[in-house]
């Protein structure tokens, strides 16, 4: 009834309701449903279900499942008090893989929400397990894929265990596939791993396994890099030829059989040694794939690209000379020669030609050459006029391809020429040097040439026969100057070098001769010797020779002396050492022998030069004489000189040499003297040879020296 209505009063609604007293009590049970989950073959499950009133009013009932596998306390069923925990147990034993359902059924009469029923899911799983015991063989450098298995669950995820691992690049991806490609290698090694693979229920399964990984087989030629086929050619494999490239294998198990594809047009892979052979039929670039297959079955290939080229198509001679030239011919002398053809496709050659060939001679295709589709051309017949005869040869092979080559034959008379020059003049090193070589006789037009090396790499000879350019090697010959041939002491022994030269014809007849080219260094020229000349002191000396044209190698000499050595200083200027000697003025180096005082002329010798000019000369003067005391004393005695007694003068001062004159009173002595210093000269004291005087007396001693410079003499006078 509500109040407070409009207008006032009340206004009122009825409905009727139920008191019952026994319904307000409920059964309670926990869990309220049950997924046990199982191994096949897996131990039996426990769970606590908790039986409860919704009151303090006391319950009692049943509990109950409709499947055997299901007991409460190890009974089909259970007579239960609330509260109480009632162990439920579900067993899988006996039972397949797979899902099985169920009711548990609780009953209580004097609750009202009885019976509850608590649904059961059992799951049966088959056991997680890897299925995979084995792998592939994997090869070292190549691709590899291999996928593992599992049973028993699902969602499964893989992985290596810890301290596990597979070769170098390859990889366990989530999924159990294991891949990537290997790295080259040329061995066979295992690689054993842990493998893992964990379900979506969390179980997890090993399985040991073990990768083989075995070396590729590798296919590899024994050619070249740089081998190429020639279109034409014949490629054959031993015992019948070489000339071919083979294809081998390693790393599998022999024999193996051979395979090839993309070969050049012509050619194939002999499937047993793996030579390439055949003829190439076409010129190209060709990639191929060589594949060799081993007992096993197992397979190695290599791709390569190979070269089928033409070679230049030439005409040549059987001896394959390029340019080809053919032999002279001789009027009335029967003749043939071949020229060949070689290249291109090497088949099908056509020959045609132009021009003339020399009376009596013909040209054809050669049908006895010996090869295939005439690549011979024959030129035969007996010549009967003599000349030179120009034509043009073209060949054209299977490909079209085209070659010419221009000829010259030249038929002579069978006169050759002769070569009149004898001798050659005589060259000069350093300086030009032309001469011109003559002949006679054959067809004219001569040509020139060495035979051989000619006698100077400075000098060449003209195909006109001018011998021309700077002399440089020197040389002597027989034939003139002849100075420098055989045993010159103390030079040494010297001999002449020859050369030969070549004179042909316009008919190709030629003659050789044998020459020898004298070539000389510049004469050697003295203008002056420094000091021009020098007096006799006892000391040692040393002259320059001032000139030109000297070599190192030069030598003086003289009248009345030897050849002895000198010191180089240039090719301008020479020096030699004058030495005090006791038996002349001076000795000279060497063998030169003794220097006495007067003048003496000089010259150069050196080799393969004349001997210079031999009017310059060096004069040794004799010094100018004193005398400090004389003393007069008998013959080999220390006693006073006695008249007609034969007496000695000893005689003190300076300049005494061997040509000195001595004058005793009117007794000359000349140069004689009986005793001299065993010293150079000039000599500081003699004693002269014995003479006599009628009488006791005072008388003068002259001594006198000539050599002088300007000429005549010099005395020195004294009283004994």
């Amino acid at each position: 009834t509500n109040s407070n209505q409009p207008g006032g009063g009340t206004v009122s609604a009825t409905a009727q309701f139920t008191v019952n007293p026994s319904a307000s009590t409920q059964v309670t049970v926990t869990p309220s449903a049950w997924q046990p989950v199982f191994t096949l073959g897996g131990s039996p499950a426990t769970l606590g279900f908790q039986i409860s009133s919704s009151s303090n009013t006391a319950l009692t009932g049943t509990i109950s499942a409709n499947v055997p596998w299901i007991t409460f306390d190890g009974h089909a069923s259970y007579n239960w008090s609330a509260p109480e925990s009632v162990s439920v147990t579900a067993t899988p034993a006996g039972l397949a893989a797979g899902v099985y359902n169920a009711t548990i059924t609780v009953t209580a009469p004097a609750a009202s929400n009885s019976p509850v029923l608590i649904p059961v899911t059992m799951t049966v799983l088959a056991p997680l397990q890897i299925t995979t015991t084995s792998l592939p063989t994997a090869t070292w450098g190549q691709p590899f894929s291999s996928q593992l298995n599992a049973t028993g669950g699902s969602g499964y995820a893989w992985s290596l265990q810890s301290g596990s691992s597979l070769p170098l690049n390859l990889t366990l991806s989530t999924s159990g596939l294991i891949s990537g490609t290997l790295v080259p290698a040329n061995s066979t090694n295992t690689y054993p791993f842990t493998a893992i693979v964990t379900d979506s229920t969390n179980r997890t399964a090993y399985a040991n396994l073990s990768l083989v990984v075995q070396a590729p087989i590798v296919v590899a030629t024994y050619a070249p890099s740089s081998f190429q086929f020639i279109v034409g050619s014949t490629y054959v494999e031993p015992p019948n030829g070489n000339n071919t490239m083979s294809f081998f294998a390693t790393g599998g198990t022999a024999p193996y059989a051979w395979t090839a594809s993309g070969l050049p047009p012509g050619l194939k892979i002999d499937g047993t040694s793996g030579f390439i052979v055949g003829t190439p039929t076409q010129p190209g670039s060709f990639p191929a794939t060589i594949t060799a297959t081993d007992s096993t079955g197992r397979i190695g290939s290599d791709t390569l690209t190979l070269a089928a080229v033409t070679t230049p198509l030439v005409i040549t001679t059987p001896s394959g000379q390029l340019p080809p030239t053919l032999p002279s011919g001789t009027v009335g002398v029967a003749y043939n020669q071949y020229l060949d053809a070689s290249g291109g496709s090497n088949a099908g050659y056509q020959w045609t030609m132009q021009g003339t060939l020399p009376p009596g001679l013909k040209g054809q295709v050669n049908p006895n050459a010996g090869c295939t589709s005439g690549c011979s051309f024959q030129f035969s017949g007996t010549p009967t006029q003599a000349g030179t005869f120009n034509f043009t040869l073209q060949v054209t092979d299977s490909l079209g391809n085209k070659a010419q080559q221009a000829i010259v034959l030249i038929v002579n008379s069978g006169s050759p020429p002769q070569i009149t020059t004898t001798t050659l003049s005589l060259g000069t090193i350093g300086q030009t040097y032309t001469f011109p070589f003559a002949a006679k006789g054959g067809a004219g037009g001569y040509q020139w040439s060495f035979i051989g090396p000619g006698p100077d790499p400075r000098l060449q000879l003209s195909s006109a026969g001018v011998l021309q350019g700077t002399s440089t090697v020197a040389n002597d010959c027989p034939t003139g100057p002849g100075i420098w041939i055989g045993s010159q002491p103390p030079f040494g022994t010297f001999s002449s070098i020859y050369f030969q030269v070549e004179v042909t014809d316009s008919a190709g007849q030629s003659t050789s001769k044998q020459f020898c080219l004298p070539s000389y260094y510049p004469t050697p020229t003295i203008s002056s010797l420094t000091p021009p000349g020098i007096t006799v002191n006892g000391q040692s000396q040393t002259i320059t020779v001032n000139g030109s044209n000297f070599l190192s190698s030069a030598y003086l000499t003289g009248s009345g002396t030897g050849i002895f050595p000198v010191t180089f200083v240039s090719n301008s200027a020479l020096t030699f050492p004058l030495t005090p000697s006791t038996s002349a003025a001076y000795s000279l180096p060497g063998n030169g022998g003794l220097l006495g005082e007067g003048t003496h002329q000089l010259w150069v010798v050196q080799p393969y030069s004349n001997i210079s000019n031999q009017n310059e000369s060096v004069s040794i003067y004799d010094p100018v004489p004193t005398i400090s005391s004389v003393q007069a004393v008998l013959n080999n005695s220390a006693g006073p000189c006695t008249p007609n007694l034969n007496c000695q003068l000893i005689v003190n001062g300076s300049g005494f040499v061997f040509s000195t004159q001595y004058q005793a009173g009117q007794n000359n002595l000349g140069s004689c003297v009986a005793h001299n210093p065993s010293t150079p000269i000039p000599w500081n004291a003699v004693t002269t040879c014995a003479f006599s005087l009628p009488s006791a007396g005072t008388y003068t001693l002259t001594v006198t020296n000539s050599n002088q410079p300007g000429g005549g003499t010099v005395s020195a006078t004294a009283q004994f």
